[in-house]
């Protein structure tokens, strides 16, 4: 996915995922020559890790 599909996907703004590229913190992503793209199984994986039970600890 390019960056805008992977931030409707997530239902992000593309700049969030320009950002996590730059400062981390986001999901893994692509780089073939200067294009990103987004796997759908590593934003999918993103969401899995972001999972939380409680809003602290």
């Amino acid at each position: 996915m390019t960056p805008a599909e992977g931030a409707i996907y997530l239902h992000l703004s593309a700049s969030t995922l320009a950002r996590w590229r730059t400062y981390g913190g986001g999901p893994l992503y692509l780089k073939l020559g200067k294009k990103i793209f987004y796997r759908k199984s590593d934003l999918d994986q993103f969401i899995v890790e972001a999972t939380r039970s409680k809003t602290r600890g």
